[in-house]
């Protein structure tokens, strides 16, 4: 099998434009009113990115995209429904995206709630329940917790959709999981 080479391009250009944002040298020339004009009728955008709804987390500014390069779902602590597996799947089908990153990030306090009432159950259920799959004791750290259930995605997202295992296996789409740090505001993408 062939590797997915269009998603490692967008891949790289993605990473490249997270260096930009690290150095401070952001180059967007895309975030008027003229390219949202100009993108009225169509979007073509070049990667899907589900991540925390976090206020700190904004993947146009961190891979340095501007309007219509980024289809971007949020859910706290990056829970998983029906809502996320069918906008994934529109994003393969429909808008025909190549590359979906799983981006998690340091501090969350979705991962920070399953800590605190872990095993509990009746505190934000929907949210910590997928967290608590990876969970064998509090004691974790926050961030590598947050890493650990980043990479458990990928499983759950094959387990429950057909379209999106189908991707994947036929190399139509490269499915990356990776971590932001706020500290350094780098992006590392995980094994």
């Amino acid at each position: 099998m062939t590797k997915n080479i269009q998603g490692y391009a967008i891949l790289e250009n993605l990473l490249n434009g997270n260096k930009d944002f690290v150095n401070g040298e952001l180059s967007i020339l895309n975030h008027q009113v003229d390219t949202l004009k100009q993108l009225k009728n169509q979007q073509h955008p070049n990667a899907m990115i589900f991540t925390c709804s976090d206020s700190r987390i904004s993947p146009e500014i961190i891979f340095n995209c501007g309007l219509g390069e980024l289809f971007t779902i949020k859910t706290a602590g990056l829970a998983i429904d029906n809502n996320v597996i069918e906008t994934i799947e529109y994003g393969i089908e429909k808008l025909k995206i190549e590359l979906l990153i799983l981006l998690g990030h340091d501090n969350c306090g979705a991962i920070e709630t399953a800590k605190k009432y872990y095993p509990q159950k009746g505190h934000f259920d929907s949210l910590v329940n997928g967290i608590y799959t990876v969970m064998t004791s509090a004691t974790i750290s926050t961030d590598d917790l947050a890493k650990t259930y980043t990479k458990s995605l990928e499983n759950t997202l094959i387990s429950k959709s057909d379209i999106i295992k189908a991707a994947i296996k036929d190399k139509n789409l490269l499915l990356i999981k990776a971590h932001l740090h706020h500290d350094t505001g780098i992006v590392e993408i995980l094994e």
